[in-house]
């Protein structure tokens, strides 16, 4: 007598909303098996791009639900405050991150350096020290791009010169998940927000803006489980 075999249960596909992988990251691989039950532990330091828009709108709290579609026991924790500068985000690193028990940490930071006038250099060096720290104690580090800037008065082409100097640097750094947040929002050379990830502030993402950020770390976090 013949046996019907059970097909294997399909792993969930999440939605890569206007994500792509860079050139130099494999696309996602196809599992033939059901997914391996794991979960990310998830700690971000971060501006008021991670505070969120008004303090409403997050995208640490899209990227929780996001994630718990394929891995049901991730957790995500943010530490955004308005106005924080990589020079603060590296003083409070420990307390905030290295103290607790996150296996993987998201540092969203930048902004607010370039904007008050700092050299790219210093920035490069703050955002090291805490890569590294992570690093030491076994995280997994995902490093976001600085967003577009070019809607906001205020910003010269000056910062512009030196932001996408950091992007650059941010998107080849060794051993991280390296997320380009700007290419997900923006539009155009030299880069503005999409329309329809526009806010009125003229600096940070709407409510689909930080989505589509949530989205992409996530894309990112599902193709760094495939290689």
């Amino acid at each position: 007598m013949a046996c019907n075999a059970k097909e294997a249960p399909k792993p969930e596909k999440l939605d890569y909303g206007d994500y792509k992988p860079p050139a130099s990251s494999p696309a996602p691989k196809p599992m033939t098996k059901a997914p391996i039950v794991r979960s990310f532990q998830i700690g971000i330091i971060g501006d008021s791009i991670t505070h969120g828009v008004y303090f409403r709108n997050r995208y640490p709290d899209t990227l929780e639900k996001t994630l718990k579609e394929k891995f049901p026991k991730s957790k995500v924790e943010a530490y955004g405050i308005s106005g924080q500068t990589t020079e603060k985000q590296k003083a409070s690193f420990q307390r905030d991150i290295l103290d607790h028990s996150y296996d993987t940490v998201i540092i969203q930071g930048g902004t607010n350096d370039l904007y008050g006038g700092s050299k790219v250099k210093p920035i490069q060096d703050n955002l090291t020290e805490m890569i590294e720290a992570a690093k030491k104690e076994g995280l997994k580090v995902v490093l976001l791009t600085v967003g577009p800037c070019n809607d906001y008065p205020k910003w010269t082409s000056g910062k512009e010169q030196r932001k996408e100097e950091l992007n650059q640097w941010i998107m080849q750094y060794p051993g991280v998940i390296a997320v380009d947040t700007q290419a997900v929002l923006s539009q155009g050379n030299p880069p503005t927000m999409k329309p329809k990830y526009f806010h009125k502030d003229y600096i940070h993402p709407n409510a689909k803006g930080l989505d589509a950020m949530a989205k992409a770390i996530a894309a990112a976090l599902d193709v760094a489980t495939q290689e």
